[in-house]
């Protein structure tokens, strides 16, 4: 199973939903970026989009339900690592 984060155009191969949104926020601060000014941050397992990291880095599933890092949804079990 190989689970990525795509910010903008990079992707990036991560361990876990906590190492997406740490991924996203280095980028976000490495660069300066404003709210205005952040492009899209998926996370992804096997190539198929699970959810989604907002500007503050927190996780949000797709149907729009906060994913807190320590936690995988029963729903996600079948795609994601235990974190």
């Amino acid at each position: 199973m190989t689970w990525t984060v795509k910010i903008g155009r990079q992707t990036v191969i991560v361990e876990s939903l906590q190492a997406a949104s740490d991924e996203w926020c280095k980028y976000r601060d490495s660069r300066g970026l404003g709210a205005s000014e952040s492009p899209a941050v998926w996370v992804f397992s096997d190539g198929k989009k699970i959810a989604r990291v907002s500007y503050n880095g927190r996780i949000w599933a797709l149907d729009g339900k906060e994913i807190l890092p320590q936690e995988v949804p029963t729903h996600f079990t079948t795609c994601m690592r235990k974190i």
